[in-house]
């Protein structure tokens, strides 16, 4: 999360309810909606959808752009949301028509929007204020929202049920029922990533062998796992499994990256390419890998779009709306009282996570072993360098 982002949601608490609040007042003003679903239907021509969060987020979200693209064929739909998304579109076969980042020049993104008039404004932000705003502003006579946030509440035409324990995009596919969509369940898929990969790295990895790629990190401390951990992991996925390593991730996971490497000094089958990849080229990575490991994060979610194997450690945030289980994906995490905690990306004050760090490397592996030997996707000892 940059910088800007965290200035903007300390913006979005100190005066986003007050606007939110406001502009409820001006839309009670407003004559309500009454037509038909069918008559609804044939007047859109322009649709929003306005998503702010992170790639986890986004991924979650792409069923909804999928469906609204095969419905409203030639409508144009643009999309509201973070720089940091811009590169999840370009991996999927769904047409975006136009991109608004609202984190790169906030005042020019907001006159842009307001010399837009759109038919139909979608927000897929549970919680937080500006995404409302940015909803009112859009000038849409149609504005679908969840029903969670009281101060938000009077902003939309159509209030959408969230269920908080349930899995995310099945939430995210409910804000299309009132546009006459039946709510169905649908697994995200990045069907246009770019097959290629720096030279740099084709030449350090050996993409013939097959490799796990692991993650050590998320963005906050309580997605964290120990490096000790991750460099014990390391050591058993060659043992056991025959598996190198690729550590992956973000400038931010450099500081876990030193240590896991220091502490496999010496070891020839692990390298690392932390801060030196695209977000593309991590998901090409990723899908040409064996298997994913790491805790819930956007490049968890990443792994599972592209087909990858994965296992997924989970602390504080809940596996019922964050994760798959199926024949290719596990989860691994400790049963405590006080977990899952994490609500709308706001954690239990916690002193050491202990839903996280009780999690052993014995668990993990043999999550590892079982998805490793299950039918399904591709078979680890078969893995190829091209699709």
């Amino acid at each position: 999360m940059t910088l800007r982002i965290k200035v903007l949601k300390v913006f979005d608490r100190l005066i986003g309810g007050s606007l939110c609040i406001l502009l409820g007042f001006l839309s009670s003003f407003r004559c309500p909606i009454r037509m038909s679903v069918e008559e609804l239907r044939s007047q859109v021509r322009r649709i929003l959808v306005i998503r702010p969060g992170g790639i986890g987020d986004m991924i979650l979200l792409l069923p909804v752009l999928q469906i609204l693209r095969e419905q409203f064929a030639n409508a144009q739909i643009d999309m509201v949301c973070e720089r940091r998304n811009a590169e999840v579109l370009k991996m999927t076969k769904c047409k975006i028509d136009k991109l608004l980042l609202y984190d790169t020049n906030p005042a020019g993104f907001i006159l842009r929007l307001l010399r837009s008039r759109y038919d139909v404004a979608i927000d897929a932000e549970q919680f937080h204020n500006f995404s409302a705003v940015f909803a009112y502003l859009s000038g849409a006579n149609v504005r679908i929202g969840f029903k969670i946030n009281p101060l938000r509440n009077p902003i939309y035409t159509h209030l959408v049920n969230y269920d908080v324990a349930g899995f995310e995009t099945d939430q995210f596919m409910k804000l299309v029922e009132p546009l006459g969509i039946r709510s169905r369940r649908v697994q995200p898929v990045l069907d246009n990533v770019n097959k290629i990969l720096p030279a740099s790295v084709e030449n350090q990895v050996n993409l013939k062998r097959a490799f796990a790629v692991v993650h050590p990190g998320g963005n906050v401390r309580q997605k964290t796992w120990e490096p000790a951990r991750y460099a014990e992991l390391i050591k058993q996925l060659k043992s056991k499994f025959g598996l190198m390593t690729v550590i992956a991730g973000s400038k931010t996971e450099k500081r876990a990256e030193s240590v896991i490497l220091k502490m496999l000094s010496g070891e020839n089958d692990v390298i690392s390419v932390v801060g030196k990849l695209t977000l593309p080229e991590t998901a090409e990575l990723i899908r040409r890998s064996a298997i994913f490991i790491g805790t819930d994060s956007g490049l968890a979610h990443l792994a599972i779009a592209t087909g990858t194997r994965a296992v997924v450690l989970f602390g504080p945030t809940d596996e019922n709306k964050w994760g798959y289980t199926d024949n290719t994906h596990a989860i691994v995490r400790k049963q405590l009282p006080c977990a899952p905690c994490s609500m709308f990306g706001y954690y239990k004050p916690c002193r050491d996570v202990a839903c996280l760090h009780q999690i052993e490397v014995d668990n993990v592996l043999i999550a590892v072993e079982k998805v490793l030997s299950r039918e399904g996707g591709k078979k680890y000892e078969q893995k190829k360098t091209t699709s």
